[in-house]
Order: C-alpha cells, then sequence, then structure tokens
C-alpha cells in the first residue's frame, strides 16, 4: 500500500477505528453479532489492519506512525468520544485485539 498523505491515511484509520468500536459496543449491547455485524466489521478490520502494517512499514511515515501509537499508549485517544467513550484502554493495535477477540467469542445471531 502506497501512503501519499500521512494525515488523510491517520484520518482513514480513526474512522475505521471508531466504525470498529461503535459495532462492538452495539453487539456488547444486545449480547450477539448478527450476520450483518459480521458483514459490516470485516473490511474494517481488514482496512485498519493494513493501514497500520502499511504505516510501521513506510520508511517515510514509520517513525510518525510509531510516535503516534506511542502517544496514545500515554495520553489514549479522543476518537471515541461520540460513543462516550473517553478513555479507552491501550492504542488502536490494543484495541483492534480487543474487537476481534469480542467478536471471536460473542454469540452468534441466528442469521449468522
Amino acid at each position: 500500500m502506497y501512503i501519499s498523505n500521512y494525515k488523510d491515511t491517520i484520518d482513514n484509520l480513526e474512522d475505521c477505528m471508531f466504525a470498529l468500536c461503535s459495532m462492538d459496543k452495539s453487539i456488547g449491547d444486545k449480547n450477539y453479532a448478527s450476520q450483518e455485524d459480521l458483514a459490516y466489521v470485516e473490511p474494517r478490520f481488514t482496512e485498519a489492519l493494513r493501514i497500520m502494517l502499511a504505516l510501521n512499514e513506510s520508511k517515510e511515515h514509520r517513525d510518525k506512525f510509531r510516535d503516534y501509537i506511542g502517544d496514545q499508549r500515554v495520553s489514549g485517544t479522543n476518537v471515541y468520544q461520540a460513543l462516550n467513550i473517553h478513555q479507552p484502554y491501550g492504542t488502536f493495535a490494543d484495541q483492534l485485539a480487543h474487537f476481534l477477540s469480542n467478536i471471536l467469542q460473542c454469540p452468534k445471531g441466528e442469521d449468522s
């Protein structure tokens, strides 16, 4: 993946993470994941992981991304404030693993 604009790439990552957190919260509230929920999260997991790996691989952006992740470890992120989540645990990498674990372990609805 070629990264032409670091800020746009981070914005896309934050959009993916917000969508995943929102769906994680929705699934948790209803205590199961429907087939539609699973179809919604799959491309966002893929894109978030793809972006993080590409930024880590990029000679031009690697250090800036490492600092961005390091800042999250220390200060958190405000990406989820619209969901009333003000102090999420860890970095986007930690959260991606958390969301994936929840999806894999949650009960699936009858349509799944």
